[in-house]
């Protein structure tokens, strides 16, 4: 099966459509219209979430302040970054490096970081 109708059939843009990086799709909602909070209202944007997630991590601190927390975020956001851009480019590093705008050298490195190489 060609991939663009298997990313289609999957409910997935074909391959050479790009997605705005705001309105991402939530997985398991393709026949649903749902979004991240799980409502069925208009998509969040994903500055969104991550300012939600930030908010409940800084109130589960209790008052605590944190350190270092843009080096503790943009950890734990590359991760999952990088392993879904390699998912929907089927483990291909250079799709995969295209896909998040980067030099295949540069994602090679960040895989290496993150234990994906």
């Amino acid at each position: 099966m060609a991939l663009n109708a298997r990313a289609r059939q999957n409910g997935r843009p074909a391959p050479n459509r790009a997605i705005s990086a705001t309105r991402l799709p939530v997985a398991g909602a393709e026949n649903r219209n749902l979004t991240a909070d799980h409502s069925t209202t208009t998509p969040q944007r994903l500055s969104d979430c991550v300012a939600a997630s930030l908010e409940r991590y800084l109130n589960d601190l209790d008052g605590a302040l944190p350190t270092a927390l843009y080096d503790l975020v943009m950890t734990e956001v590359e991760r999952p970054l990088l392993q879904i851009a390699l998912r929907e480019a089927a483990n291909n590093q250079t799709r995969a490096a295209e896909i998040l705008g980067l030099n295949r050298g540069t994602l090679r490195k960040k895989l290496k970081r993150h234990g994906l190489s």
